[in-house]
């Protein structure tokens, strides 16, 4: 079994259930970079300045700690690691535990984020707090995955192109008024769930249009 030191540092990063499943076999997990095929979720709540700024500080923090806890709630019942960016949430899937589906996985959380929502709304309107509405973007694709950051602090994390190309679809959820967007690579690893076609679509970073679409209920 591994030591404590193994334990502390990838339970800085990975929720403590996954942790107790991967000190069965530790010589498998190591936090070191390395490009590996994942499925990247962002998730960011629409309109967010201007809800900051009509709500006093004290109710803003209580109100997007309620929405995270829901949103991690989900996220932690498909085994994954998760992150917050200021009223962004990231996640991913495939490591460190391999996941063959981890793009249906990545997908399956998105929509249960979306129906989650609703519950998390109807306690915010009785509390009198505005409801939430948030754009989710999905993307599968080669990224650089493990511990990066500085000597002051760092994150078990993923980047690269693919993982940019995430977050450029969930801004355009709300453009096309979708709750998931996903690119055509998920689409293609979701093998037979429906999904439909938005559009093709020219990203900031990129020259060729890419396709777009909405998976549908499974």
């Amino acid at each position: 079994m591994p030591g404590a030191a193994w334990r502390e540092l990838f339970g800085q990063y990975v929720p403590p259930e996954l942790v107790e499943e991967m000190s069965r076999d530790p010589a498998r997990y190591s936090m070191q970079g390395r490009s590996a095929e994942l499925t990247v979720l962002f998730a960011d709540v629409r309109g967010f300045t201007t809800l900051a700024e009509q709500m006093p500080p004290d109710e803003l923090a209580q109100l997007i700690n309620e929405y995270f806890s829901a949103m991690t709630d989900v996220i932690r019942a498909h085994r994954v690691p998760d992150k917050y960016i200021g009223d962004a949430l990231v996640a991913f899937w495939g490591a460190p535990l391999a996941d063959p589906q981890h793009a249906r996985h990545a997908v399956a959380a998105g929509l249960a984020m979306q129906a989650a929502l609703g519950a998390v709304n109807q306690r915010f309107t009785a509390r009198g707090w505005p409801s939430l509405r948030i754009g989710i973007g999905i993307n599968t694709g080669t990224m650089v995955v493990g511990d990066m950051g500085s000597r002051h602090r760092r994150a078990y994390t993923v980047l690269g192109d693919a993982v940019n190309l995430a977050s450029r679809f969930e801004g355009l959820s709300a453009q096309y008024g979708a709750g998931v967007i996903i690119g055509d690579a998920t689409r293609q690893a979701l093998g037979d769930w429906r999904c439909r076609q938005l559009d093709e679509v020219t990203v900031r970073g990129r020259t060729m249009p890419v396709a777009i679409y909405e998976p549908l209920a499974e």
